[in-house]
């Protein structure tokens, strides 16, 4: 639960609100109310949210060096450097090349090609709308 969310549930506790109503107006389990007056009450205080997503992984610094000097020898995009550096023998993925780049400011994001692609589809609204022109 967010420290919003878990601050407004204690202050109303607090205020003498049945954990029930909480919980109604939350629209969450009373269960989940229980464990964070729990925490706050053997605490003192809100329970911290973890941390969305896989923790990100450090480069080692040898390989940033291998990375910018391949990088200066052929001046080529993350998808060819990817390919260079996997027939030498390292096993690099193509998305940590980009993070080097991007920290070097070795590329620049092409303008055209940024953002999502939309693809659009054009239907009749109903599958038996035909036009006739008789």
């Amino acid at each position: 639960m967010e420290e919003k969310k878990q601050n407004w549930v204690i202050k109303r506790y607090l205020a003498g609100t049945p954990t029930r109503k909480i919980a109604a107006h939350l629209q969450i389990p009373v269960r989940t109310i229980y464990v964070v007056l729990q925490h706050y009450k053997r605490f003192g205080k809100i329970k911290g949210c973890k941390p969305l997503g896989r923790p990100k992984t450090a480069i080692n610094p040898r390989c940033k060096e291998t990375i910018k000097r391949e990088w200066q020898k052929y001046q080529c995009g993350s998808l060819k450097l990817h390919w260079v550096l996997t027939s030498k023998g390292f096993g690099v993925s193509q998305r940590k090349i980009q993070e080097v780049l991007d920290e070097f400011k070795l590329t620049a994001p092409c303008p055209k090609r940024r953002g999502q692609r939309k693809y659009c589809s054009y239907r009749w609204p109903g599958c038996l709308m035909v036009l006739h022109t008789d």
